[in-house]
């Protein structure tokens, strides 16, 4: 789950078979076919920027795991 205030939300998810599972808001040039610069995000000197993701892991459809009730209640954290 991306939390709305993220830079870049909705974020993109990257998943393999090898057992990689990450967040990539950095992907505008390879989600979205855009120049290679648009992944770029300057932070100014003496500034910060802050990523909020989570995890929910569950059996079953988005549905039966209840996943909106889940990233509802990460939102409002």
């Amino acid at each position: 789950m991306s939390d709305r205030k993220n830079p870049r939300h909705p974020t993109w998810w990257r998943v393999r078979d090898y057992v990689l599972f990450a967040a990539n808001p950095f992907g505008l040039h390879d989600f979205e076919k855009k120049s290679k610069d648009k992944g770029d995000l300057v932070v100014p000197a003496g500034k910060s920027v802050t990523f909020r993701y989570r995890l929910l892991l569950q059996e079953g459809d988005e549905k039966q795991g209840e996943v909106q009730k889940y990233y509802d209640k990460f939102a409002r954290e």
